[in-house]
Formats: structure tokens, C-alpha cells, sequence
């Protein structure tokens, strides 16, 4: 997968910022 902010699986509210290698603690409001 490539890195970006994809939908959170436990809080649908927000994006989380994958890095290419793993999930990191980096989230966002979702638009």
C-alpha cells in the first residue's frame, strides 16, 4: 500500500497517516 492518509478502522472520523511500512500514531479529522 502506498503511503497517505487512509480512513481509520476504529474511529471512522478520522484519517491516519500510513507510511508505507506501518500504521502510525499520526491521524487527522476526516473531511
Amino acid at each position: 500500500m502506498a503511503p497517505g492518509w487512509y480512513p481509520d478502522n476504529a474511529n471512522p472520523a478520522l484519517l491516519r497517516w500510513f507510511d508505507g511500512h506501518q500504521w502510525t500514531a499520526q491521524t487527522q479529522p476526516r473531511q
